[in-house]
């Protein structure tokens, strides 16, 4: 593989990565208000 798919691939990861992180804190916002 070159350096630009293996640069593509790293790109997917990582914004694959935040759309969870981010998914996940906003499910335990929502989690948190539906408790009280």
């Amino acid at each position: 593989m070159d350096k630009y798919t293996i640069i593509k691939y790293i790109m997917m990861f990582l914004q694959v990565s935040i759309a969870i992180l981010v998914y996940r804190k906003f499910s335990q916002d929502n989690n948190n208000k539906n408790e009280k």
